[in-house]
């Protein structure tokens, strides 16, 4: 963790705007002063954190658990699915000191652990909203610390792009308390930030690393056609990182659902995570990846966004991202916390100068290498294009709906790795 985060946020009442790599520890950055102000005996301190998805603010929550265990913390959990009339009956009979929330969301699960003394929150802002303004007797008059995380509240230019988010951004502010300290912390740091900056930060403090990117993250590139990309990835997957823990980004849930199917099929064990799953589906999935060290899972930007994920050794795009400064938050998926870690990029002749702007932009000092397959790209084309080809045609036929999470047919089964890269 950089100090100069610490520095910068225990200085009482002082605004701040961190922009660091992933990895770097910026959520410890916020979650040691709250517990700090919250053990002080002269004044009470509230604090409002707010996340971008349900996973990060479950991620979020799990951290205070664990690091705030010994101190007498209480968390309590809003990140969907619990009903209004009871998360309004336990707001108004625990009066939290610290809410969790998302930016996306409206509604979350709730969470509740009473074997504790002091009582901290986590929620979404569309549902924060609702409480502030229709719930009896609840409010955040006390607020003393807005913790407003880009680390978490990924891409907060969105926010201010979208009119939906942002007026419920701007209303929930209205109601905070006009004394506060905010925080904003982000892996990137847009143009669009500017707005929010005036919603909510005063002469903030700005700290900004010299890179985005780990020095010990390396970044590769493949280049095809567009409907070779599913040959190189099963060669990828199984000629290099077999029994590794991989993540793939693809654009849209239903390329997901069927990039998911198709390697299912193929006799890989993938899992998926999406937008249009159910928050049981995409928490199961997400424990299974973490649990296992050989997982690979095919996952759209739900995935991208401050997910603390255990050694991952490699991202690899199989879709580019739409915005170049989403692939600094994809990529920094791996090469967390001192590891070293691999970025592999699909590049295809239709986004080939799209992917050199975006290599200029966003690596700047770096350069994207191309990858060298075990096996060359005609051979790879060679070995597998009878087997994709036949898993791809299954994958479209199960692929109508969000709600496979595994295969419903029998695996085709590669076994080329048990020959080709022996010798």
């Amino acid at each position: 963790m950089d100090c100069s985060f610490l520095e910068a946020v225990y200085v009482p009442g002082q605004d701040v705007i961190v922009t660091s790599e992933p990895g770097s520890g910026k959520t410890g950055a916020f979650i040691f002063p709250i517990m700090m102000y919250i053990q002080r005996k002269d004044r009470l301190h509230y604090a409002l954190v707010l996340e971008p998805t349900r996973e990060l603010a479950v991620q979020v929550t799990d951290q205070f658990k664990r690091l705030g265990h010994y101190l007498g913390l209480k968390v309590v959990s809003l990140t969907g699915g619990d009903s209004l009339e009871r998360q309004a009956q336990v707001l108004n009979k625990l009066r939290p000191h610290v809410i969790v929330g998302g930016v996306w969301m409206n509604a979350a699960t709730f969470e509740l652990n009473t074997s504790h003394l002091t009582p901290m929150c986590v929620a979404t802002p569309g549902r924060l909203l609702h409480h502030l303004t229709e719930t009896k007797n609840f409010s955040m008059e006390f607020l003393k610390l807005l913790l407003a995380v880009s680390q978490v509240l990924d891409e907060a230019d969105r926010i201010l792009k979208n009119s939906q988010s942002k007026d419920k951004l701007e209303k929930i502010l209205n109601l905070l308390p006009k004394e506060r300290q905010t925080l904003l912390f982000s892996a990137t740091m847009p143009e669009g930030l500017k707005g929010m900056e005036k919603l909510s930060l005063r002469d903030p403090v700005d700290i900004r690393a010299d890179r985005l990117l780990s020095p010990r993250l390396e970044h590769f590139f493949v280049y095809g056609q567009v409907v070779h990309r599913e040959y190189y990835l099963a060669a990828l997957l199984e000629g290099h990182f077999f029994t590794q823990r991989v993540l793939v980004f693809c654009n849209t849930w239903y390329d997901t659902v069927r990039l998911h199917n198709l390697l299912g099929t193929l006799g890989f064990k993938p899992l998926m995570l999406h937008s249009k799953m159910t928050q049981a589906e995409r928490n199961k999935n997400l424990n299974q990846f973490k649990k296992i060290s050989h997982s690979h899972l095919v996952a759209t930007d739900v995935a991208s966004r401050g997910m603390d994920l255990p050694e991952v050794a490699a991202v690899i795009n199989f879709d580019l991202p739409k915005k170049e400064e989403e692939y600094t938050h994809r990529v920094g998926r791996t090469a967390r916390a001192g590891k070293t870690g691999t970025a592999i990029s699909f590049v295809t002749k239709e986004n080939k100068g799209y992917f050199l702007h975006m290599e200029k932009s966003t690596l700047k000092d770096q350069q994207m290498k191309p990858f060298k397959l075990i096996m060359s790209a005609k051979d790879a084309l060679k070995v597998y294009k009878d087997k994709v080809d036949q898993a791809k045609d299954l994958a479209n036929f199960v692929s109508g709906t969000p709600s496979h999470l595994s295969p419903k047919y029998e695996p085709i089964g590669l076994k080329y790795h048990k020959i080709l890269w022996s010798q």
